[in-house]
Formats: C-alpha cells, sequence, structure tokens
C-alpha cells in the first residue's frame, strides 16, 4: 500500500492522496496545511535538504502512530521543484507487518538463544524480557512464578525500557497474586495468554489497573509458562501506548511458553539428578571411609601385632623371611587404606591430602609431580574435597597411563565462591574430542569426570595438543551445587 502527498518548501503537506489519509488515520482536510513531522518522525535536516534542493532524495524507515496504535513505514523523499522554488514529493509504504514479521524472527531467535546460554529461569529472566520487550516494542515486562506451598504467584523480576519513567512499583506494585488476582493472576487462573487493548479502561478492577491509568500504560498482554498442564510462571508486559490484540504475537508466545517450561522442567530434572550425584558420592565416600577405617583398625593392627610379636620371640632374627613379608602386608595395607580413602582428607584437609599422594605417585611412576596453591585456602564441604582429590588421583593415574610425561602440577586455585583445582603435564598430549567419544575414551574416564562434575554444579575444561601436553581444570562452587 502506497500514499503519496506533495510537501511544500516549509514542509508542509499540500495533496494529499486518500489513501495516504488512511495510513495515517487523519482526515484529508486535517492534513492538508500540517506539518509533515508532526506525521512521520523524518529527520529535520535531511528533509530541509530535499525541500530546499541541496539533496535529491531521502529514504528512510520509521515507527509513527496511526489513531494511537503504532506502524511501520518507508518514507521517500524527492525533490521538485515548486513554485515557491522548493518542495519535495511524499511516498509512503506501509511495511508494518514485515516489520512485525521481523520482530517476532528476533524474539524468537533471542528467547531460543538466552535459554540455551542460562543455567536457569532466574537467570534468563531479566534477558528474555528485555528480547520480548525490545523486539516487540513493549514498555515494561515482569515475571511471577508460582509458589505452590501457598498456592500463590510471586514477584520475581522486571524489566523496563530506559527513558519511560515507569518505576519498578509498576511492574511489582504487589509481591504476591492469588489465583485469578490482577492480570498475572487471572492469566494463571485461565492457562491461556491474555491480551487487553487499553488495559486500564477495559480491566480497572484489576490490582494494577488504576496504577497502570496513572503513569500512562495502556496495552498490556501475559502468557502462562507451564509444563503439561501445570503453570509455573506467568510473564506480562505493559505498553503506554494502546495496541490492539495481535494473533501472530499470541501464537508465538505460545511457543516460548513451551520453550520455557520445557527448560524449566529441565533445569528441575538435571538439579534432581545432581542433587542425587551428590548423594551417590557422598555414600560412596562414606562407604570407603568405613572400608579404609576396618582396614587400618582391624587388618592393619592385626598385622602390626603379628609383627611384634615375631621379633619378640625370635630376638636373633629367625624369622628375617616372615618379618619381610609382614612388613610388606603392612606397607600395601597403608597404600590400599590410602587410596580407598586418606584420613588426612578429613583431618587435616584437601592440599595436605593431594601434597601426600603426590609424593606417593611420584616416586611409584617416576613423573616427578607438585602441588602449587593460590589464594586463601576456604573450608571445603566433605563432598567437595572428597571428590576433587579423587579425581585429581583419577587424572595423575591417567597420566601416567597414557602421558608419557616427566613431570606433572596439580594446582589448587582458591576463591570465595568456588575452588579450582587442574591436573597438567608435560606429556603427549590427548585430543579431547577423541577422548571424549563413546566409542573411542579407551579408558580415560574424562567423560565420567566431567559429567560428575557437572552434576556436582561445577566447570571441566581440557586443553591438550598433541606434542605440547594437557591441562584438565575442575571447578566446584564451595556448597557443591548451584547457586
Amino acid at each position: 500500500m502506497l500514499g503519496v502527498a506533495t510537501v511544500d518548501r516549509e514542509g508542509r503537506l499540500t495533496g494529499v492522496s486518500g489513501t495516504l489519509a488512511a495510513m495515517i488515520r487523519r482526515p484529508m482536510a486535517d492534513l492538508r496545511g500540517s506539518e509533515l513531522a508532526s506525521h512521520l518522525p523524518v529527520d529535520a535536516e535531511r528533509l530541509r535538504q530535499v525541500l530546499t534542493g541541496a539533496s535529491a532524495s531521502y529514504e528512510t524507515e520509521c515507527r509513527y502512530l496511526a489513531a494511537g496504535e503504532p506502524r511501520w513505514g518507508r518514507v521517500i523523499l524527492a525533490h521538485a521543484l515548486g513554485s515557491d522554488g522548493g518542495g519535495a514529493t511524499l511516498v509512503l509504504e506501509n511495511i508494518t507487518e514485515r516489520r512485525r514479521t521481523a520482530q517476532r524472527l528476533a524474539a524468537q531467535h533471542s528467547v531460543a538463544r538466552i535459554l540455551a546460554e542460562s543455567a536457569s529461569l532466574r537467570e534468563a529472566a531479566p534477558r528474555i524480557l528485555q528480547a520480548i520487550c525490545e523486539c516487540l516494542e513493549w514498555d515494561v515486562g515482569a515475571l511471577w512464578a508460582v509458589d505452590g506451598t501457598i498456592e500463590r504467584l510471586r514477584f520475581v523480576q522486571a524489566w523496563s525500557a530506559a527513558g519511560t519513567n515507569v518505576p519498578d512499583s509498576i511492574a511489582r506494585s504487589q509481591d504476591m497474586l492469588a489465583r485469578g488476582e490482577g492480570l498475572s493472576g487471572h492469566t494463571w487462573s485461565l492457562g491461556t495468554p491474555v491480551w487487553f487493548k487499553d488495559f486500564p479502561n477495559e480491566a480497572p478492577m484489576f490490582v494494577r489497573g488504576p496504577v497502570a491509568a496513572r503513569e500512562g500504560l495502556h496495552g498490556a498482554f501475559a502468557f502462562p509458562i507451564a509444563f503439561g498442564r501445570k503453570v509455573l510462571a506467568v510473564m506480562d508486559f505493559f505498553s503506554h501506548e494502546v495496541r490492539k490484540p495481535d494473533r501472530d504475537v499470541l501464537q508465538m508466545v505460545l511457543t516460548f511458553a513451551k520453550q520455557i517450561g520445557q527448560f524449566v522442567e529441565r533445569k528441575r530434572v538435571e538439579d534432581d539428578l545432581r542433587s542425587i550425584a551428590a548423594q551417590l558420592t557422598a555414600a560412596e565416600d562414606e562407604e570407603r571411609r568405613n572400608l579404609a577405617r576396618a582396614l587400618h583398625d582391624s587388618v592393619g593392627q592385626t598385622l602390626t601385632a603379628l609383627q611384634m610379636e615375631l621379633l619378640r620371640s625370635s630376638p636373633a632374627g629367625e624369622n628375617k623371611t616372615s618379618l619381610a613379608l609382614v612388613d610388606q602386608l603392612i606397607g600395601e595395607t597403608r597404600s590400599m587404606t590410602f587410596e580407598l580413602y586418606p584420613t588426612m582428607l578429613d583431618d587435616l584437609g584437601l592440599l595436605p591430602a593431594l601434597h601426600a599422594f603426590a609424593e606417593r605417585f611420584s616416586e611409584r611412576t617416576g613423573v616427578a609431580t607438585a602441588v602449587s596453591e593460590v589464594g586463601d585456602p576456604v573450608a571445603l564441604s566433605r563432598t567437595v574435597a572428597n571428590y576433587l582429590f579423587r579425581a585429581t588421583r583419577e587424572l595423575l593415574n591417567n597420566v601416567a597411563k597414557h602421558a608419557r610425561a616427566t613431570e606433572a602440577l596439580i594446582a589448587v586455585h582458591w576463591t570465595p565462591a568456588s575452588v579450582r583445582v587442574s591436573v597438567s603435564d608435560d606429556g603427549i598430549g590427548f585430543d579431547p574430542d577423541e577422548a571424549l567419544a563413546p566409542e573411542r575414551r579407551r579408558g580415560l574416564g574424562l567423560a565420567d569426570l566431567r559429567e560428575r562434575v557437572r552434576f556436582l554444579g561445577g566447570r571441566f575444561l581440557m586443553d591438550s595438543h598433541a606434542g605440547r601436553g594437557s591441562q584438565v581444570v575442575m571447578e566446584l562452587p564451595l556448597g557443591g551445587s548451584r547457586a
């Protein structure tokens, strides 16, 4: 659809087509003699250049209001010599649908990307609210989560466009809503998207209706986030402009609702698995602790008693062979006890246990192994300390088996929120992708280590190149789970 008009040297509309009047939604009589800039937000300097002949033409895309409703148009201005020595011909093309299609696609891509990059809905929410507001031209957005224990919607987060002068209290005039209360409670109750063209006038009974009227907010819509038939949260949005219901947007937010609902459920399952993994790790550690204690208290002490009895009964040393065997058994029992669970891990902490293991590892394999530390040590939970020790031991055993290394380093880096342990060597290196491939792991166990770190809420990184050694980094939050 194209609308045409002529513009005089002063920037006033003269001849106006009926199509242009319909596009701007003003009577032709009102348009004639009015300033072009009062209807279309064109650049004043570029307009002046075209009107005076300093520039032959000017083309732009702009957003304008037609009877209060937002539209997009492509404006073409071409210089035309008038009786007063200047002027222009105006052509306006309606590109509203094209623009809205692009906006919807941008919103879909943004939301999908944000969900892929986020660890939780709370982390993703402000970016999703901003993406929807900016892509679809809404001024305020808010997230409300269903609290199933008290059957209420709790306010989580809000976002508002810069310069909207909408205080935070608009988005959260109430921190909690009952089912059916307010726009979001109404949406929760219905379980479907809701749209109001002019919210204060159409829904004055809602709790934020008077507040919206006072702040000049008109258009409003909300949609539920659900998994299956269970509503998990609600997002609502407000605009200063009157906004007619858009079927395409409503259809699109149904896709958003499904995506976000699946994201929330997936993260819930991951949290459950992480919790189970932590419990299994703790149970396994307890079994190892009990077995190590039993070996030390029972087998170890019995062997020590036997050694003392042999020494007492044969002071002249006739039982040298038996004593040597007992001494060997005592050493092997101590090594087995340490491998199962080093008691110093509980008594002295992670660093002393790593130092002790590095010393034993160097003696056993010939790979010179050192331990370094950066930062101020922080008390670790038993789960984190136990896992990091066992994972470090597994990584060094891999170095001994596969790396052909001469030196290795265990580096511990402390922060107030996390502990990071890296194991590096000067060996032949490996291909990380190949090592993680299910069919070509070659017993390295790196995939299992990575998954366990992720289940405990941490990060697992690998860096290796052929002939240049390797480094594996494990970072865990101090609580052993995601914050």
